[in-house]
């Protein structure tokens, strides 16, 4: 007889699967104190330093990059686009242009710039990270950053703008100082043939500058760290009063209603936001995340394959489908679908993906590949909800004798 298979609420994979940071390094361990037999060493006199000092040192452990992003028709950017700083193949930063292409990047400290991020959708959390991580915290795994030179060595990294539907250009870095010229240039967007749907609506070039002014001020109240969301909402609400077809501004507002909890108004405006631009991507996956907490699975499937259909590079279209797939028991659709994931630029934000493999060879009997799976899911989320679980099923499957007991080797 087959254990029980591990069954976990899938809107959790939504939330987490999407979007997941680095974990940072521990901090070093104190220093032990001095045995008692001996004195301590006095520490040098530290000369004193005043405040301006402090403000000079903290400059020069800061570096800016800034550039643009530029369509290769020479069209304009209608919307904010996510650039990457992607080091040895994984991302390592990601920040938003402005909507006419800028972008900049400070490097070197944990305080930098809000973050729009588009991804986050369903109930819970709000819209927007309130501080995108430093790519000192985790490290770029070969980089070598001195502090007190101000000088960095990005070899291997390079900047890339992320939008499904684009082929974009990149922008190797290398050896860098603080003092070295700011501007790295233009990451140039192509469109992909055969996509029709993009994650911009390209009907916000048309919008009055009334309309564009009220989204603005939205944009920039959700960005902050605490938000006032209902003063956001009330901009955006001017906006789609001012220019109903503005697709984008009814999007945010979805989202900014359902961080405030209000599901039926979120989904209206989500619905508002298709009728608006049917091409534009966002208000479906907006949708589905709300269909998602429903458990309705046919709907998630039936608006995940219209997003495939305007644009088969949807990443999270994809890792919905599996999802859903996966709990209507349709194993081999999920595979499909889980196949697409991980062979994505995007496979890393999904750990999720070893989860629901897992899952579906357990149901197959292959236990073995099953814990390999499962292993790797503990391996790269190890702080995830499901990781009792998955334990608790390694320990059963050990006990049972489907697969042996791994042994960690450790190096004295």
């Amino acid at each position: 007889m087959k254990p029980k298979i591990l069954a976990a609420t899938m809107v959790f994979l939504l939330l987490t699967g999407y979007a997941w940071s680095q974990t940072q390094n521990p901090p070093p361990p104190n220093p032990s104190p001095p045995p008692a037999n001996q004195p301590s060493t006095p520490k040098p006199q530290q000369p004193a330093t005043n405040p301006r000092q402090n403000d000079q040192r903290q400059l020069e452990q800061v570096m800016f990059l800034f550039g643009k992003v530029v369509m290769d028709d020479g069209s304009a950017i209608p919307e904010p686009v996510p650039v990457e700083l992607i080091c040895n193949g994984h991302i390592r930063m990601r920040v938003f242009s402005h909507s006419k292409g800028d972008f900049s990047l400070e490097l070197g400290s944990r305080q930098t710039g809000a973050m729009f991020d588009a991804s986050m959708s369903g109930s819970g959390g709000g819209i927007f990270n309130s501080r995108s991580s430093s790519p000192w915290d985790g490290g770029f795994g070969g980089g070598d950053y001195n502090a007190a030179l101000g000088r960095v060595d990005l070899t291997g990294c390079e900047l890339r703008a992320s939008l499904p539907g684009f082929q974009s250009s990149s922008i190797s870095l290398g050896f860098r100082r603080v003092f070295d010229r700011p501007d790295v240039g233009a990451i140039v967007l192509r469109r992909l043939g055969k996509v029709d749907g993009t994650t911009v609506s390209f009907n916000s070039l048309a919008a009055p500058e009334k309309a564009k002014k009220s989204y603005e001020k939205a944009l920039n109240e959700l960005s902050k760290k605490n938000p006032d969301r209902l003063k956001a909402a009330k901009e955006l609400e001017n906006a789609v009063k001012e220019y109903p077809a503005y697709a984008t501004a009814w999007n945010l507002l979805g989202k900014a209603r359902l961080a405030m909890q209000d599901k039926a108004g979120a989904k209206q405006a989500f619905e508002k936001s298709v009728s608006a631009d049917s091409k534009y991507i966002d208000p479906y996956l907006s949708l589905a995340a709300l269909e998602m907490d429903r458990g309705n699975w046919a709907e998630i499937l039936k608006l995940t394959t219209q997003v495939q259909q305007l644009n088969p590079y949807v990443t999270h279209s994809h890792f919905l489908a599996a999802v859903a797939n996966f709990q209507l028991g349709q194993l081999i659709l999920a595979e499909k679908s889980l196949h697409e994931v991980e062979n994505s630029s995007d496979a890393q934000r999904y750990p999720m993906t070893h989860y629901l493999r897992g899952a579906i060879l357990a149901n197959r009997g292959d236990f073995v590949s099953a814990a390999s799976e499962f292993r790797r899911f503990l391996q790269t989320k190890p702080d995830s909800t499901l990781s009792a679980d998955v334990n608790k099923a390694l320990a059963e499957w050990e006990q049972r004798g489907y697969i042996k007991r791994e042994i960690s080797q450790v190096k004295e």
